[in-house]
This record gives C-alpha cells, structure tokens and sequence, in this order.
C-alpha cells in the first residue's frame, strides 16, 4: 500500500515539475510586458521619468532572463537601445518613442516564441496522455481505498 501512494506522490510529483517550469518563464516575461505597456501609456501622458523608469526596470530583469544563445535576444537588445536612444533626445518624440516600445515588445514576443516554441498538434498530444495518466491514477487510488 505505500509503495503504492509513493508511486502516486511521484507522478503527481513529477507531473508538476513538467509544466512549473513554462509558467516560470512566461511570469517573468509577463512582467516584461507589463514594464512596456505601463511606458507606452506613460508616453502618451509625456511622463518621461516614469518611461526611463520603467526602461531601466526592464533592461536590469531582462538581463537576468534572456538566454545568451539566442538569434532573438540581440533583436530584444538592439530595439532596447533603440528605445532608450530616442527616450535620451532632448527633444523627445512620442510617437517616435512609441512605435520603438512597440517593436520592443514585438521583439519580445519573437524571443519568447523562440524560446518557448508551440505546436498545437503536440500539445493535444500531451494533454491525451496526460488524461490517461490521470485515469491510471484514480484506478491506483480506488484500488488503495478497497484494500
């Protein structure tokens, strides 16, 4: 019986260690993207500290996020650069500023997609045996609780 329940706590176990990793890399960027959208509305109130702010904020966790290897990080850094070039105009335009936050976040969401590829195809495929395992699981538990 607890060779049983042991096997049980494992693939519970083992289950949540599977997806706890993609909902780790997903926050942190949705705090990214967070950092972008509050700068894009800042820009359009004229708020300047509040965006250098907010590019600050990004470029210190994006710096403890971004995988090195990546074809896509560089694009993330170059449309930062670029973003911060034209935040550090004396003569600030918001438009200007706006479209490079924007291509910022599309740079973002490359990245992101490259690192986190999907193919619906396989996730369905997960998910049906994830269903099984499920299912085998709750057979283990009955026969525990009849014996």
């Amino acid at each position: 019986m607890y060779k049983k329940l042991g096997l049980i706590a494992f693939a519970i176990l083992f289950t949540m260690g599977i997806f706890s990793n993609k909902a780790v890399a997903a926050e942190n960027l949705d705090d990214l993207y967070v950092l972008i959208g509050d700068a894009i509305m800042k820009t359009k109130e004229a708020n300047w500290d509040v965006v250098q702010d907010n590019l600050e904020q990004f470029s210190q966790q994006w710096n403890e996020v971004k995988a090195v290897d990546s074809k896509k990080t560089a694009e993330v850094d170059k449309q930062l650069k670029n973003a911060k070039n034209a935040l550090a105009q004396s003569e600030k335009d918001a438009t200007k500023i706006s479209e490079n936050l924007s291509a910022l976040s599309k740079a973002l969401t490359s990245y992101e997609e490259e690192q986190n590829p999907t193919d619906p195809q396989k996730e369905k495929e997960k998910l049906k045996q994830m269903y099984q395992f499920i299912d085998e699981i709750e057979k283990m538990i009955q026969n525990i609780s009849i014996a």
